[in-house]
């Protein structure tokens, strides 16, 4: 009668996490800085997981409580975009922040998806990730000049 245990989320430890070792440092470290970048734009705060699994949790519910947990997005904005990546299974969702829904509505995003997984079966997710960020920074809207970025890294 009661509810199920809650499914662990993972710890936002950083804008990227890789949590099946899938990438190489250095193309990380890249990723990680053009992350930074976008943020520090003030455009976006974007975040990319790549997951073992989903703990059981359909791909979207999952999506919403790691975007949730990791409060992505500027405070009173809501332009936090996740980008979760499940190799093992060649899945992936973009979770979008109400505030960037204009910018990308889910057709948009669910196509960009659809570009990703041809790059992840060919275990090619480091292009993969790198095409989906231009297309996504190609998308946000102009940053806010008058507020500082979110500093929740």
């Amino acid at each position: 009668m009661g509810a199920p245990d809650p499914v662990s989320i993972p710890e936002m430890t950083g804008l990227l996490a890789d949590r099946t070792g899938t990438l190489d440092t250095a193309v990380r470290e890249a990723l990680e800085a053009r992350l930074r970048a976008i943020q520090a734009s003030d455009r976006a705060q974007v975040a990319i997981l790549i997951a073992d699994g989903t703990q059981g949790q359909a791909l979207a519910d999952y999506s919403l409580r790691v975007a949730q947990a990791w409060k992505l997005g500027h405070a009173g904005r809501d332009d936090g975009l996740l980008i979760l990546v499940v190799p093992t299974r060649t899945v992936a969702r973009i979770e979008v922040g109400y505030g960037l829904e204009g910018a990308i509505p889910d057709v948009r995003a669910a196509q960009w998806i659809d570009e990703l997984l041809p790059a992840m079966k060919n275990k090619q997710l480091a292009q993969g990730l790198n095409h989906l960020l231009d297309q996504v920074e190609s998308a946000l809207p102009a940053g806010q000049t008058s507020s500082k970025s979110a500093e929740n890294i």
